[in-house]
């Protein structure tokens, strides 16, 4: 389609974001929560997971010369189980000082 690759990946992370919140509270980790530090702790995980895929795309497409389609769909596992952590440790933890319960 002519859209550089980071670019695609960048916009398509984001999109990403904002679907998975509501589906990862409800129905992945049943939390119950305060929403507004749950999403931000939400955006923050997100953030390093782009950071991560960001940098695998730099070290292994922009350095290493490999083609751009395979490192992508390898880092679709690595970061997928990055954040499965990220969120079953930080976000999404259970008894959690967050406040009021929603």
């Amino acid at each position: 389609m002519g859209i550089p690759f980071k670019l695609a990946m960048s916009f398509l992370y984001v999109l990403g974001i904002c679907i998975s919140f509501l589906g990862n509270r409800n129905w992945a980790f049943e939390h119950r929560g305060n929403v507004v530090g749950t999403a931000w702790r939400f955006g923050l995980a997100h953030a390093a997971g782009y950071l991560l895929n960001l940098a695998l795309l730099t070290v292994f497409v922009d350095r290493l010369g490999y083609p751009h389609q395979w490192v992508q769909a390898a880092a679709i596992f690595v970061v997928g189980g990055f954040l499965f952590v990220l969120f079953k440790l930080f976000v999404f933890r259970h008894g959690q000082p967050d406040g009021n319960q929603v």
